[in-house]
């Protein structure tokens, strides 16, 4: 794999904030997430939203995808985006699932073609055709563009749903566990091509399983425990043995390698008074 080739910089100056304020995200009948309010996210940084199953990190994105209900206020750059009408709003956020859906006969290339035309753009098919192909040029996936997706490798998947993220050229990206499933080629190359599109000036959200994983790649963790909000801030601060030990359960150590990089090794299960250890 050839890594991934950098596009123009987006205008330069102050990096603007994402504000989150007040955000309650669920269903009908059983919300989620509840009153959650989260600092400033600057453009340019990879926040992870990382906690255990069940924390509500994939719903969070889903509401801030339009996916899922959600009410409270998302504020970039001082406007209200919950405030815009579902297309205006869908211009602002690029969403990439856990998997795309098995069975689709068609090719890498219209799926992003489609990706693009869904969103309500007033474009024609021919510049449609050749937004679609420079996004997989830059992602170095334009090789992949004839194949079906029936035929492509997890990696490969993962990488031309990234593509169909980010063809509207969103502002935000919302990544749910982009990495889920892949070999460890294939996460170091989606979390590059992720951390690029970063650095080009994006707010990028991204739902990591992994801790160390996301301490190596993420500027700022946000914590997430049955629906609230529990600690937020720079890996370091975050990821720490006492949150361990409150949201995940486990007695753990966190120390860093060679390289300065933070590293977990879970030792034992917190006990549950009450029950077997």
């Amino acid at each position: 794999m050839t890594a991934l080739r950098s596009a123009p910089a987006l205008p330069a100056g102050t990096p603007p904030e994402l504000l989150l304020r007040d955000l309650t995200v669920g269903y009908r009948d059983k919300p989620v997430i509840t009153g959650l309010t989260l600092s400033g996210l600057q453009a340019g940084h990879v926040t992870a939203l990382v906690g255990p199953n069940g924390a509500g990190k994939s719903t969070l994105l889903g509401g801030l995808a339009g996916l899922v209900r959600a009410s409270g206020q998302v504020l970039l750059d001082g406007v209200d985006l919950f405030r815009m009408r579902p297309a205006q709003r869908a211009d602002h956020f690029g969403f990439m699932p856990q998997a795309i859906p098995q069975g689709t006969a068609l090719t890498v290339l219209e799926t992003v073609i489609s990706a693009l035309m869904a969103s309500g753009a007033e474009t024609s098919e021919r510049i449609a055709r050749t937004r679609a192909a420079q996004v997989l040029e830059r992602l170095a996936i334009d090789h992949l563009a004839s194949r079906t997706l029936d035929h492509l490798s997890g990696g490969q998947r993962q990488m031309c749903s990234l593509a169909q993220a980010i063809v509207r050229e969103p502002r935000i990206l919302l990544l749910d566990e982009p990495t889920s499933a892949l070999d460890m080629r294939h996460q170091l190359y989606v979390m590059q091509s992720v951390r690029q599109l970063a650095d080009e000036g994006r707010h990028v959200i991204v739902v990591l399983h992994d801790l160390s994983f996301a301490a190596q790649w993420a500027d700022h963790i946000v914590v997430l425990r049955r629906g609230q909000l529990y600690s937020e801030g720079n890996p370091a601060a975050t990821i720490t043995p006492g949150m361990l030990a409150d949201v995940y359960g486990v007695q753990a150590r966190v120390e860093r390698c060679s390289r300065g990089r933070l590293q977990i090794m879970a030792d034992d299960l917190v006990p549950i008074p009450g029950k077997p250890h």
